[in-house]
């Protein structure tokens, strides 16, 4: 293969990963009184998720290095019943604030709107909806190890104030781990119904579960 080749389609897997990861998020705005979640009803809140995306080297050898190789893969997902990562962070999040604040967790729901103030208003029964959001998921293929993959994924956390439908904290954090001994291949990630695949988006989430509670809301 080509040097030129080979170059295009380094390129491509690096810029295609930072384009997923660093899509523009909500600004890093921790909670600014640490007491006014606590004892007050919660609810969490989850959008619809992006396409779930897959880089691999045939595909970017057959667009030609072009940011089109990083493709969508929902039917990967979806026969393999991968679940959004913010669910499990809502979860989890939820449970934190619940033990540590003492808040009343009123389940979760999803709203497909995306503005506070629609989230707000499909909100009536709670004080507060702490809505986190999948912003890019997939994987991709390391571009100097092209048998071993990583698995990434981006989220972003607004605590909403229901009554005024203002976010009262906020921010945004993405995983993109580093090259690792076990790092698993392309069968690695997707056999057995991808149960590697789904247990790397499950750390990624308890990562970035921690990320949120103590960066933003300072549990």
């Amino acid at each position: 293969m080509k040097p030129t080749i080979l170059k295009l389609i380094h390129l491509t897997a690096l810029c295609a990963l930072s384009l997923l990861v660093s899509c523009a998020g909500v600004p890093n705005q921790p909670l600014a009184n640490g007491n006014l979640l606590r004892g007050k009803k919660c609810v969490s809140v989850n959008g619809s998720p992006p396409p779930f995306s897959s880089m691999t080297p045939t595909k970017a050898l057959l667009s030609g290095g072009s940011i089109s190789g990083l493709l969508p893969s929902s039917r990967l997902a979806n026969s393999n019943a991968i679940k959004d990562p913010a669910v499990l962070i809502s979860q989890q999040l939820s449970a934190a604030m619940v033990s540590k604040l003492g808040m009343a967790a009123l389940g979760q729901r999803q709203v497909l709107q995306d503005s506070p103030e629609k989230i707000a208003k499909a909100c009536p029964d709670a004080d507060y909806a702490v809505d986190v959001r999948t912003i890019g998921w997939g994987f991709c293929y390391f571009p100097v190890n092209w048998g071993t993959y990583r698995v990434f994924s981006s989220a972003q956390l607004r605590v909403i104030d229901c009554k005024s439908g203002q976010v009262v904290a906020s921010g945004t954090h993405q995983v993109i781990p580093d090259k690792q001994p076990n790092s698993p291949s392309y069968d690695e990630l997707t056999e057995q119904n991808a149960a590697r695949l789904k247990s790397e988006l499950e750390k990624n989430a308890r990562q970035t579960t921690a990320h949120f509670a103590r960066e933003i809301l300072k549990l």
